[in-house]
């Protein structure tokens, strides 16, 4: 639940902060920072969710061998 609530703030800021593609062209990438915590906050959450799933259907195997 912690991971998810981290993930909501985590695009909150991304909604808040502007990415200007002006800037990114002009090879400024300060302004990508909101994006950049998003995508590791979204990678952090998918990550734990599938190993819970991988570690369910592991022990799943072993309890029914």
């Amino acid at each position: 639940m912690a991971w998810l609530l981290i993930t909501l703030l985590l695009c909150l800021i991304l909604l808040i902060g502007v990415v200007d593609i002006r800037s990114v062209a002009l090879g400024e990438w300060g302004t990508w920072w909101p994006l950049l915590l998003a995508l590791i906050g979204f990678g952090i959450l998918l990550g734990r969710w599938i190993g819970r799933l991988w570690l369910g259907r592991r022990r799943n195997a072993d309890r029914q061998s």
